[in-house]
């Protein structure tokens, strides 16, 4: 309740009101703070291609130490069952912070296998929170190590896929032009 955490946070219960209108307020801005845990998710990444940002955000997102610590963690995965139940106002909060981080993500992965960047960061999210959860949620560590590797491993297979069918229509495109560039040159000669 307002006045637990006012209490625990060394304030008085009116003291809540000055500075929240409700408690949707309060956990709408909780939900804010809390999702600086992407800016050290996709940061340092600038310098590597698409492929290699992918595969370096599912090896920092799918780790013993995020799911050994969800208060440290993405908040997206920590809060979505209750914020599926929440009032609207830490709904958009949350849907504001997943918008935030799919767009920041959609930047640094790119487009590929016939998604656009924004499909390509939706599912990157949804299997990395997926799997996180689901390691969390078991009660023997092997299984959950399980999980964590497997899903790193599908999804860095799949994009290792996606980068290969990349190099193959950029040959073929190539091939392409250089038998253009051949029927022309043959053309004016």
């Amino acid at each position: 309740g307002v006045a637990e955490v006012m209490s625990d946070a060394g304030l008085t219960h009116g003291g809540f009101y000055s500075h929240f209108k409700n408690k949707d307020a309060l956990a709408a801005e909780a939900i804010s703070e809390a999702a600086r845990f992407r800016d050290g998710w996709t940061d340092g990444l600038d310098d590597k291609d698409s492929n290699e940002r992918y595969v370096a955000l599912l090896k920092r997102y799918l780790t013993r130490q995020h799911r050994d610590e969800p208060a440290q963690g993405c908040v997206l995965a920590a809060l979505a069952s209750e914020v599926a139940t929440a009032p609207e106002v830490p709904r958009k909060a949350y849907q504001a912070e997943l918008d935030k981080t799919l767009s920041e993500v959609s930047e640094l992965i790119g487009d590929g296998a016939g998604l656009s960047s924004e499909e390509r960061a939706m599912a990157l999210m949804s299997m990395c929170a997926g799997a996180l959860l689901m390691s969390r949620a078991v009660s023997d560590v092997s299984t959950s190590e399980k999980i964590l590797r497997s899903a790193r491993d599908f999804m860095t297979e799949a994009e290792r896929n996606t980068h290969t069918m990349r190099m193959l229509v950029e040959k073929k495109k190539l091939k392409k032009l250089k038998k253009k560039a051949a029927k022309l040159q043959h053309e004016f000669a």
